[in-house]
């Protein structure tokens, strides 16, 4: 039960590090063991870096990624962190996201993908790029090992 709220309150701390995008706060709670991972419950589900991600914070995605959060789990009504940076319309994350194999193609619970979140062309063009660059990419390393691509 201690380590539950232990957990507990570094997760909030988490959250409200990342919620103001400062790098500095966010590094300390990490080295001081806040999960990365961890679900906010009373927000949907959402990780700190779909928070991140949601605010634009470029920096606190990257080193978010680094210190091994999951780019592509997805909170309670099936949204990623692509998709929030896609929805908020910002590019320079959604950009990061994409680079660092972030899966464009997941949807939604209602069907939808980072791509149809997008409002703005700048977002639509970086997705529609990354897309054709991961699966260019995936296909070469299954001819890498051996295996021929469907």
């Amino acid at each position: 039960m201690a380590a539950a709220k232990s957990d507990n309150a570094k997760g909030w701390a988490l959250f409200g590090a990342v919620e103001t995008g400062d790098l500095h706060a966010v590094a300390i709670q990490v080295l001081n063991g806040a999960r990365v991972n961890w679900r906010n419950e009373y927000a949907s589900g959402r990780t700190a870096l779909m928070t991140a991600a949601a605010r634009g914070h470029d920096d606190v995605v990257r080193f978010l990624i680094d210190r091994g959060a999951d780019l592509d789990v997805q909170d309670t009504h099936g949204q990623t962190a692509l998709m929030s940076a896609a929805y908020k319309s910002k590019p320079r994350v959604v950009r990061t996201l994409m680079k660092r194999g972030a899966d464009p193609d997941l949807r939604s619970r209602l069907g939808k993908t980072a791509r149809d979140m997008c409002f703005t062309d700048n977002c639509r063009q970086l997705l529609d790029q990354g897309v054709v660059f991961q699966r260019w990419l995936r296909r070469r390393e299954l001819v890498v090992w051996g295996r021929r691509p469907r």
